[in-house]
């Protein structure tokens, strides 16, 4: 998962989702700061059938306090 600014002793959120979720990372990111460490996938989640597939990847081994999920529009097609 991918955040540079990770800092220890605070709750860990991941984001999970498409290109609108990838949009406001870095917003929420903000917000959080200091109070959270936000982290998602290094790419564009894409649609539920893909998150289905990859979401023990992305999940990885560690805790996580919040997990946050918006696919959208990928599931349309």
């Amino acid at each position: 998962m991918t955040n540079p600014h990770t800092k220890a002793g605070l709750p860990r959120v991941l984001l999970i989702g498409d290109s609108v979720s990838v949009g406001y990372t870095l917003a929420v990111r903000k917000e959080l700061e200091g109070k959270a460490n936000v982290h998602r996938p290094p790419s564009n989640c894409g649609s539920t059938k893909i998150g289905m597939r990859d979401l023990d990847k992305w999940l990885g081994v560690g805790k996580w306090d919040v997990i946050h999920f918006n696919w959208g529009l990928h599931d349309l097609g």
